[in-house]
């Protein structure tokens, strides 16, 4: 969804609703809001007047993420300008102990403005932080008692010092090895120890006398998976240079992306008018797949022959192998410059083969 609104200027601190140089650290209490101010513009980057309503929440993660908390409020913006109290109807409790978290805006009923904001450190956040490294207190008391005085000498019980013994620690390295000492009396023999293992392998002894030949194994599968025909009329086919055309009945066959397909075909061929130049025939494969183009077996290497009002046989052959594994359609067909009518013609006959 499209944000109609923007904010600049994103302001995220505590309350600072007194100033800590004046106030002792006894004294200080830590606000339970955060102030957050900014400025509002709408999509045509005017600053927004009057009161709208936003709304707040805070969750674990920059983006997507659970909502930890929410709160609305209705701002009376002055040219843009906003300073809203968080927590002030929905406190944070511990919230602000959680760890990282982000800062959400949603404005009216558009989507929450993004990026998120990052929650930071604040001014009593940070003078809370004193008492995770060296800490700097005028004295201390335990139930008001002064154990520590001004000057930092303990002028606490004396016994209140000693504790308990504490388990022992862990066993601390070897040292060094010391010097050898001297050679003692040479003791009785021992019994024999357990034989040692085996020796390398010696050399090779000469070869023997070459056996009797084996029986023959039975014969391999022939290379021929399957053989069809397509006979019948020619047809009359009009045919042009947009490409090649089935003359005749066709045959699918099926094969694998390894085998090979070879074809073979002959027709007899005449037209009614004339005689027709630069006729090309051949073999032609064209895939089932809808709108695969005829594509003759042998390219560009096709027949051009010449077609006249006497039927004359026109002969065509071809393998091709690499084509995708599928189902093809193959026939004998013709193309021709310029387009020509063949249509005094006799039968096709003609045959395919996939072989491994």
């Amino acid at each position: 969804m499209k944000n109609f609104f923007s904010i600049r200027t994103l302001v995220a601190v505590v309350s600072t609703a007194v100033a800590l140089s004046t106030v002792s650290a006894a004294e200080a209490q830590v606000p339970s809001t955060l102030t957050h101010q900014g400025r509002l513009y709408s999509a045509s980057d005017e600053p927004i007047t009057g009161d709208v309503s936003v709304t707040f929440s805070i969750y674990d993660a920059p983006s997507g993420g659970a909502e930890l908390w929410t709160e609305t409020h209705t701002i009376t913006f002055d040219n843009g300008y906003y300073s809203v109290e968080l927590g002030a109807t929905s406190p944070f409790a511990t919230l602000l102990d959680a760890g990282d978290l982000h800062l959400g805006i949603t404005v009216g009923n558009d989507a929450e403005l993004t990026p998120r904001a990052t929650v930071r450190s604040v001014p009593f956040a940070l003078a809370a932080n004193n008492a995770i490294g060296d800490i700097t207190p005028s004295s201390v008391s335990v139930n008001g008692t002064t154990v520590i005085n001004s000057s930092g000498a303990w002028v606490g019980s004396p016994t209140g010092l000693v504790g308990p013994a504490g388990p022992a620690g862990a066993t601390g390295p070897t040292g060094p090895a010391g010097a050898d000492g001297a050679a003692g009396p040479v003791g009785p023999a021992g019994a024999v120890g357990p034989a040692g293992p085996a020796g390398a392998q010696g050399i090779q002894g000469i070869q023997g006398v070459q056996g009797p030949a084996g029986a023959a194994g039975p014969a391999g599968a022939t290379g021929i998976v399957v053989t069809s025909t397509f006979n019948g009329a020619a047809g009359s086919p009009t045919v042009s240079t947009l490409g090649y055309q089935y003359a005749g009945p066709t045959v699918n066959v099926t094969i694998t992306a390894t085998q090979r397909l070879t074809a073979s075909a002959a027709a007899g061929l005449a037209t009614q008018t004339g005689l027709a130049t630069g006729v090309f025939a051949g073999v032609c494969y064209q895939s089932t797949a809808p709108g695969a183009p005829i594509t003759n077996f042998v390219s560009g290497a096709f027949i051009i022959t010449e077609i006249d009002t006497t039927r004359t046989p026109v002969a065509a052959a071809g393998s091709v192998t690499g084509l995708a594994a599928g189902t093809y359609r193959v026939g004998f067909c013709l193309g021709s410059t310029p387009a020509v009518a063949i249509n005094d013609n006799d039968f096709v006959n003609g045959w395919v083969q996939v072989t491994n």
